[in-house]
């Protein structure tokens, strides 16, 4: 009876991306058409990537489905707005008030965030989607966010993406 549970969650058409943590221990199918690309540049995605920003793609939540291998049922498929929190390989981090992310419990690897305000959308981290994956075809709408924040050192690539000082919205996030 589990595998007709997990059969109920597969996504009905092909998944439009796939990707996972390096470990390969945490993977993911997202089987909506993503809707945008945000590189950022904030203190937090910073320091948790170990880089000049964090990419993400941004999907329905309703849309992301997560498999983890756990030593009595591989792969088990879990609708992540509901029951990621029932995942032992996926731990969730709160390191501020206005997101909750998660990453790999066994490699590290960031693998999503999703904003208080906007619980309806979770981002993705683009370093986990599969290399096989073709991003470019989706003509995602991109942008650079929280420019006040920007390391000094790094010199922007003149990509011709907007920037905001910011975040639109950043005003909820903080009133919340």
């Amino acid at each position: 009876m589990e595998s007709e549970k997990r059969d109920d969650k597969l996504p009905s058409n092909p998944p439009t991306v796939t990707g996972g943590c390096r470990c390969g221990l945490i993977r993911y199918i997202a089987s909506a058409i993503p809707t945008k690309q945000t590189y950022c540049h904030c203190h937090t995605c910073r320091k948790l990537s170990g880089s000049a920003f964090m990419a993400f793609v941004d999907f329905p939540v309703d849309s992301v489905l997560i498999t983890t291998e756990t030593s009595s049922d591989w792969p088990r498929f879990t609708d992540w707005k509901a029951k990621h929190a029932e995942l032992p390989s996926l731990r969730t981090i709160k390191v501020s008030p206005y997101a909750t992310r998660t990453c790999c419990g066994a490699c590290g690897s960031p693998i999503s965030m999703v904003y208080v305000n906007a619980p309806e959308v979770i981002g993705i981290t683009a370093g986990t989607v599969d290399d096989k994956c073709d991003m470019a075809k989706f003509g995602l709408e991109s942008q650079h966010i929280f420019m006040k924040e920007k390391s000094e050192w790094y010199q922007m690539p003149e990509d011709g993406f907007p920037t905001q000082w910011e975040m639109e919205g950043v005003d909820k996030l903080l009133s919340k």
